[in-house]
Order: structure tokens, then sequence, then C-alpha cells
């Protein structure tokens, strides 16, 4: 069993079987899900460690589904998308995804910015319980 839940979610049944072999990793425990799923299914999302969601090329339905998604999981939402618009790049950052990864992406690529959100997940704790405020440069922040 991997250390690292991902949720997957597209809206196209042809490309799970793909996302499979490409993510298919001893470290990556894998849910598949459509947006049906995400409906009908009562999905556990507590833990899941970080949601990727491939992109319809429907900016509307990304969009929603975006918007849906930030609101049930609070795990770091990354949108694999060809729709590079500015526009619809904004849209889905208002929407709530953390990194939008655009164009056609490789599978490498996608791989390698799973494995930095991950190595940031494990990092996060040390960096916010660990530092250490100087009160000297508090005090002159104040002034």
């Amino acid at each position: 069993m991997g250390q690292h839940s991902i949720l997957f979610v597209n809206t196209r049944l042809d490309g799970r079987s793909r996302w499979k072999s490409i993510l298919n990793e001893p470290d990556f425990d894998v849910v598949y899900a459509t947006q049906l799923d995400l409906s009908v299914r009562g999905l556990v999302l507590n833990d899941i460690h970080l949601v990727l969601v491939e992109g319809s090329g429907v900016a509307d339905a990304d969009i929603e589904l975006c918007t849906r998604l930030r609101d049930r999981v609070q795990a770091p939402l990354l949108l694999l998308s060809e729709n590079a618009t500015e526009e619809f790049i904004l849209a889905a950052y208002a929407a709530g995804i953390d990194e939008f990864v655009p164009g056609r992406y490789s599978p490498a690529l996608v791989k390698a910015k799973l494995r930095a959100w991950f190595r940031w997940r494990q990092r996060q704790p040390q960096l916010v319980f660990h530092y250490q405020f100087d009160p000297s440069k508090i005090n002159h922040m104040r002034e």
C-alpha cells in the first residue's frame, strides 16, 4: 500500500486505463473517479493527500468540477488541461486549484509534479512548526 493517496478525477472513461498505467507506482494509492462518481458515490475524501483532475476541454464544466472538489476536499488540487487561455487559467485558480499543468503533458511531467507536491507536503509541518521569529525583527516591523 502506497504512502500517498491521490484522487484522480476525469470526465472521460476512455482515459482511465492509460492513467492507471501511468500512476502505477508503489508509493501511490490512487482512487479513480468520474464527475458522476462524485455525485453518486459517497467517496471518503478525508484521507486524500492530493487531487489530480484531468480537464475535459469544456471550460465551464472543468471550472464547475474544480469548484465542487475544492468545497469537498482540503488537499492540493492539480488541474491538467489543454485549455491554456489566460481567462480559463485565472478562472481555474479562482475555483480553488493549487496548480495548473497546461497543454500536452507527459507522464513524466505529471509524476514529477506529484512527487514535488508530496515532498512539499512532507516538509510542510517542519517548515511551519520549526520556523523561529526573531523578536527584534518583529518589533522593528511594528514601527
